[in-house]
This record gives C-alpha cells, structure tokens and sequence, in this order.
C-alpha cells in the first residue's frame, strides 16, 4: 500500500454506535492516523489517532473480555480482539490505550487458537473465562490473528 490512507476529520464528535458497528474501521483510521504522525509529527495528527484508539477502548467490554458485535448473540469476537493487537502493536501501546488490558487480550487471544493452528471466529466468556468458542476457524480471523502476534514496529513499515 502506497501513501497515506486517511479520512478527514473535522472535531466533531461521533454517534456512539458509529465505531461500534464499524470497529474494523476504527481500526483502520487508527493506523491511518498513526502512519500520518510518523509522518509529520504534528499533534493534531496524534490527536485523530487517538480518538479512534479511544473509540477501541470504548467498546471493550470488560464483564465479557473482549468486543462484540451488535446483533452477534452476545458473543465476543475474536477479529476485534485481534485487530486491538494489531493497532496496539503497531502504535507501541500509546496513551490512550489501556496499558494493562494489553496482558488481558492478549491472554484471551492466545487462548482462541486451535490445535490445528486455526483461530475461533467467536467465543463467550463467564466469570472471567472463556467457556466456549467456535469450533471452527476462519481464514479473516485467523489471518488477522496470527498478524496480531507479530510484533509489527519490528518488522515493518506498514
């Protein structure tokens, strides 16, 4: 992907469903931001970075470990989870991330792949555990969870 990948940003606040019915795109916009900062440094650029890592945070839901999706049956999912990682691995875990839930997804992450190597599309939690996932994996997911697990400052220029 060459250039800059962003969306305009004008200040304004956002509804509170927008990014909880698009957190891949808030994923996105974070990383775009981010490869914008890098770039030129600017504070306002940090800013428009951070509102969309906050709009991540917003969404963890801490009873069940993890992001779900509307309409999902309240089950978490194992994208979400995967893309946090990802967006914190390639920030370096900036403020306003939650520099102590970074240990607890990632916990819950690793515990998702299956012995096959696959990673579960979905899982629920009780009492701060997961107690059941989809049995099966899925390519996006897994792709995208196995990319969460490389440490992406290190090895490239995304």
């Amino acid at each position: 992907m060459g250039g800059i990948v962003q969306e305009e940003w004008d200040g304004s606040e956002y509804r509170d469903n927008d990014e909880e019915r698009y957190f891949n795109l808030a994923a996105s916009k974070a990383l775009s931001w981010d490869k914008q900062y890098i770039k030129t440094q600017r504070i306002k650029d940090r800013e428009k970075r951070n509102l969309f890592i906050t709009r991540m945070e917003n969404l963890w839901n801490s009873a069940n470990l993890g992001f779900g999706k509307p309409d999902q049956n309240g089950n978490m999912q194992t994208y979400y989870l995967a893309a946090y990682l990802l967006v914190g691995e390639k920030t370096g875990w900036p403020k306003p991330f939650d520099s102590e839930r970074r240990k607890t997804v990632k916990a819950v992450h690793d515990s998702l792949q299956h012995g096959h190597g696959g990673f579960a599309t979905w899982y629920k939690v009780q009492n701060g555990e997961v107690v059941d996932m989809e049995p099966n994996g899925n390519v996006e997911t897994t792709s995208l969870a196995v990319y969460a697990n490389v440490r992406l400052q290190e090895y490239t220029a995304f």
